[in-house]
């Protein structure tokens, strides 16, 4: 059976695509990862400065990075709570 010119260079290309993908693929969850440990972040850090915590985790699930940009200039405005003292 022959083999036309361009049979090679589809063949390439068709790999080339599938490891694209899994490069996207892999991307996409390394950063989906990253907005949830950083919006989880958010939750915990808005709780411990005797904040709503969860109101704050979904909108900086929901709006990352303007919700994480939210919480950090009302986090300099918002002081900590004293170690070892509960709400």
């Amino acid at each position: 059976m022959e083999v036309a010119p361009g049979d090679e260079l589809m063949g390439y290309l068709a790999g080339a695509s599938g490891v694209a993908a899994v490069v996207w693929i892999i991307g996409i969850l390394v950063m989906g990862l990253f907005w949830l440990v950083m919006a989880i972040w958010v939750g915990f850090d808005a709780s411990s400065r005797r904040q709503p915590g969860f109101p704050w985790f979904v909108l900086a699930l929901c709006l990352t990075p303007v919700g994480l940009g939210v919480w950090l200039v009302v986090r300099a405005f918002v002081p900590a709570s004293p170690v070892g003292q509960s709400a």
